[in-house]
């Protein structure tokens, strides 16, 4: 139940007619915990490109760590905001819609910056993916003739493929 005096509007009954509140509140707070544990795996990436972002560094890793920051602080907000607005503290909000609003435009933002980061990465995304689910076969032993390993090449058509899914599944 919300709290008295709160409505649920179409912006954020996108996901809750999906979900329902309970699900969503769970899956609220596995999302964090899934963008906790990406950021632990690639955490030396972090440390290095943070300990040389006014020096030496390239254009693009300052792009994705720009990307990722701004992820953190939008991944942080609806975890908050999502908090304070759930049904599992019971808080009886005077500014709900307030707390809501913010927890509504955060989502919509970060799911936004998500797209972003998924393009900056459409190369990787598409090669591991082609290398997971259409594994090239094992090299001969030595000695033996076998099949030549052709490296995976990447275009324009696989970004547009990658992105008009990701834009289905976003919208």
């Amino acid at each position: 139940a919300l709290p008295s005096g709160a409505s649920l509007d179409g912006r954020a009954a996108m996901i809750l007619d999906l979900t329902g509140v309970a699900l969503h509140q769970w899956l609220g707070l596995a999302i964090p915990l899934l963008a906790i544990f990406h950021l632990v795996r690639h955490w030396q990436w972090v440390k290095t490109v943070s300990g040389r972002l006014l020096g030496l560094t390239s254009a693009s890793a300052r792009r994705f760590y720009a990307v990722d920051a701004a992820l953190l602080a939008g991944f942080l907000t609806i975890a908050g905001t999502g908090l304070v607005i759930s049904t599992w503290f019971g808080l009886d909000l005077p500014g709900y819609a307030a707390w809501h609003t913010v927890h509504v435009m955060a989502s919509v933002a970060t799911l936004a910056l998500v797209v972003v980061k998924v393009g900056l990465h459409w190369r990787w995304i598409v090669s591991t993916a082609r290398r997971y689910l259409a594994p090239s076969p094992a090299p001969a032993a030595a000695g033996t003739l076998g099949p030549a390993v052709v490296p995976v090449k990447v275009n324009r058509r696989d970004f547009i493929g990658l992105m008009a899914a990701v834009g289905a599944v976003s919208v």
